[in-house]
């Protein structure tokens, strides 16, 4: 039997797939949502209540994906922590510093801080109580995923709601 070339044996090996890095097995054809870091803070004012807060939402896309895919927001409310109430409904939120919809491709994450945006609008004053007296709330709603072609539900942990000295 002949033996084969150090050179030859190398390239054999790395064509059948068998070099020193691992294989991808992310199973993750579709958008992976994950919220972290949420914020919810209260200011009374004259007129009304602002709040302000967010969190942090990280999109993942496995390597198998078929293709990219485009994320929006859609939805949000601010719920009590057991989400039998909806303290805030039609919850407008941005993502800071980066334009929707955001774009995952395949093999990478994507993270965007979302932020509430009320921009001059106020909410009103009973609004700003009613966050107090739950005192936890979560956010909860949906993004679509235009690979999916569908909605993923999103919720947060709860958070301890700030600024309700007044």
């Amino acid at each position: 039997m002949r033996a084969l070339s150090l050179p030859f044996a190398l390239v054999l090996l790395a064509s059948a797939g068998c070099s020193s890095k691992t294989f991808d097995t992310d199973p993750t054809i579709f958008v992976d949502a994950k919220v972290t870091e949420p914020t919810v803070a209260v200011e009374q004012k004259a007129l009304g209540t602002a709040i302000n807060g967010g969190f942090t939402l990280t999109l993942h896309l496995g390597i198998r994906a078929a293709g990219s895919s485009d994320v929006n927001l859609e939805g949000f409310q601010l719920t009590s922590e057991d989400q039998n109430t909806i303290v805030v409904d039609a919850l407008p939120l941005a993502a800071t510093g980066e334009a929707l919809p955001i774009t995952v491709d395949p093999g990478f994450d994507e993270t965007a801080k979302i932020t509430i945006n009320l921009g001059n609008d106020l909410l009103a004053k009973d609004i700003g109580q009613k966050l107090c007296n739950f005192g936890s709330v979560r956010y909860r709603g949906s993004i679509s995923d235009s690979l999916r072609g569908g909605d993923v539900p999103v919720l947060t942990d709860p958070v301890q709601v700030t600024g309700c000295a007044f």
